[in-house]
């Protein structure tokens, strides 16, 4: 039998510790305890993963309170499903029962009970994610491959246990291509047919829109994304999700170049950049406008977004036109792009290929974004300027000079509205 001791000596003390402390306390308890899943993959393909699962067989949240009780974390405890979580200081712990589970019918969240650790590492996705090593004294760092995980990883396949996979859970046919994109592994053949009939009978369909909406935000957030999106796009999964979502390979293109527009366009801001909605703006850039959405509770949740990616997309093309012109000066460029966000600036600098549009964005970004006057309406008061409308016009061109670099500071602020009332007054007047 395999055994990953050393290997396991080799991870960041903390971590070791509580992978230590997890098994002297199953010997206390006399029961069983492994780390599962993912952590087991890539400790074998020597990938830094610090998720650790624990799987006992036992009672999974009494065996938690006691590790806690050690390693003085945070616990979570959830007792309809017979789990907890520990939350350390960087780390969260998850335990669970050994189960094993059952669906009534197609995409049906699953039925679970009690069983052994053979059984719950059957219920897992894939081969390569269903071992464990047991952390017992005695055993500690045995591995235990019941379903040939060890030989799928050193063949660079992902293999599914059984044919009715991808329709008892769906979400696994966008795991495996994230999977795939992410460790460079080829789709076991039988597999493959497994999951294009799945795809052939329109399983995805049955997925709630927060499932898949939770599954693509994965994707996203994947370091290969742009090659995982191609090929989601090879196996048409895309259009599974929704027959008018096509990508293209120019939008794969914008998606590998991305990264670099968004580290250029970090120097320029202390703002925050939500690299995701710049990624879904990019998959949804073919997309028909009178059905964004349709299509868009599938990608974002917060109403905000949802509106951000709609002005965007509808405002594309519009935007385009305007900054095409080389004759702009810097309050037309502001005013047109001052209502985007930075994360829309940025699409749509990826996006176009015109340099001049480019050269537009990228100025406005670095100059004039930021640009915003000291002086308020108290100001404007205790200059003897009665309040109304014009309080807005005054602010407006004060804006507009300090853009032009007509004004500088607050001083010059001052000064330019005396300027102004004044002969705004005189003309009235007169």
């Amino acid at each position: 039998m395999l055994n990953y001791k050393e290997t396991i000596k080799q991870l960041p003390n903390k971590l070791y510790k509580v992978l230590k402390h997890a098994g002297e306390i199953g010997d206390v308890l006399g029961i069983k305890v492994y780390v599962v899943g993912g952590f087991v993959r890539d400790l074998i393909l020597k990938e830094k993963n610090f998720d650790i699962d624990l799987v006992v067989e036992g009672d999974g949240i009494f065996f938690a309170q006691k590790l806690n009780e050690k390693i003085k974390g945070y616990i979570n405890v959830y007792d309809e499903f017979g789990t907890a979580s520990i939350e350390l200081k960087n780390d969260i712990i998850d335990i669970v029962t050994a189960r094993s589970e059952y669906y009534q019918y197609p995409a049906a969240l699953p039925t679970v009970k009690m069983n052994s650790i053979w059984h719950d590492l059957y219920r897992r996705d894939f081969t390569i994610n269903s071992m464990a090593i047991k952390l017992n004294s005695l055993e500690f760092g045995n591995l235990l491959d019941y379903f040939g995980g060890l030989t799928d990883i050193k063949n660079r396949v992902i293999r599914v246990h059984h044919s009715s996979s991808f329709t008892d859970d769906p979400t696994r046919i966008l795991r495996i291509i994230r999977f795939a994109g992410r460790l460079n592994f080829t789709i076991e053949e039988k597999t493959k047919q497994y999951m294009q009939k799945a795809l052939e009978q329109n399983m995805i369909l049955k997925i709630s829109d927060d499932r898949i909406r939770k599954e693509i935000i994965h994707i996203l957030e994947e370091k290969s994304f742009s090659n995982i999106i191609s090929i989601m796009e090879c196996y048409g999964i895309f259009q599974n999700i929704d027959p008018n979502l096509i990508i293209k390979k120019d939008t794969i293109k914008k998606l590998h170049n991305l990264e670099t527009s968004i580290c250029e366009f970090s120097k320029y801001t202390r703002n925050y950049i939500d690299k995701n909605i710049i990624k879904i703006m990019h998959i949804l850039e073919s997309f028909p406008l009178d059905k964004l959405s349709n299509i868009l509770t599938k990608f974002v949740s917060d109403k905000k977004c949802i509106l951000t990616l709609i002005f965007t997309l509808t405002k594309k093309k519009d935007v385009y036109i305007k900054i095409k012109n080389k004759k702009l000066d810097k309050y037309d460029l502001y005013k047109i792009l001052e209502p985007y966000s930075i994360e829309s600036l940025i699409f749509y600098y990826n996006d176009c290929e015109n340099y001049i549009i480019k050269d537009h964005i990228r100025f406005y970004v670095k100059n004039l974004k930021d640009i915003k006057i000291d002086i308020t309406g108290k100001d404007l008061k205790s200059l003897n300027i009665k309040p109304g409308p014009i309080y807005a016009e005054i602010l407006n061109n004060v804006l507009k000079a300090k853009i032009l670099g007509e004004v500088d500071d607050y001083i010059d602020e001052i000064n330019y509205v005396k300027k102004f009332y004044n002969i705004r007054k005189n003309n009235i007047d007169t």
